[in-house]
């Protein structure tokens, strides 16, 4: 199965696009922290840009804040500029993951028109980086299942929260890994 595109993802509500954002920067974010674990500073704004992704899909709080976001766009900047190594390549593209799904979070809080373009642009964005740095087929696979478990989940087209960890509806991270 193929990752869903855009438009795919312009079908769920947006705390369910941003969930689906979340998960996919969260299953790349040790790539990150492994290849700048000498930049704690920047390791932890990756978590912090995924864990407010992940607060607003599971509550749909409106107090997401653009400078989270912004902090893992620059962790992302950091690492492509010492990227002489596939790690510091592939930390950059999970960092640009991370900083998606926030902004994801950001543009659904806030009530724009375009919000849930916005959305599923960062979106998608985060899914192919996160793609690109996991190359294989469990990721398509968990991410595939995602899509389909917030479709069902949403199915009424209600935005209702959806914790996007692995004790919620969407499960583990990793297929293999549910009981």
């Amino acid at each position: 199965m193929p990752l869903p595109t855009r438009e795919d993802l312009m079908r769920l509500p947006p705390r369910a696009i941003v969930a689906y954002a979340a998960r996919c920067a969260r299953r790349v974010e040790a790539t990150y922290a492994a290849a700048m674990a000498h930049r704690p500073d920047l390791v932890a704004a990756v978590d912090r840009a995924i864990s407010q992704a992940e607060q607003f899909a599971a509550h749909g709080t409106a107090d997401v804040e653009a400078d989270v976001a912004d902090e893992a766009d620059s962790a992302a900047r950091v690492a492509q500029a010492a990227a002489v190594a596939d790690a510091a390549n592939a930390a950059a593209r999970a960092a640009h993951a991370a900083a998606r799904a926030a902004h994801a979070a950001v543009d659904a809080a806030q009530e724009i028109s375009r919000t849930a373009h916005a959305a599923a642009f960062a979106a998608a964005f985060a899914a192919f980086a996160a793609a690109d740095v996991a190359h294989s087929a469990a990721f398509v696979r968990a991410v595939g299942q995602d899509f389909k478990r917030l479709a069902d989940l949403t199915r009424s087209g209600e935005d209702v929260a959806i914790p996007p960890d692995a004790d919620g509806p969407l499960g583990p991270l990793w297929p293999e890994e549910r009981a």
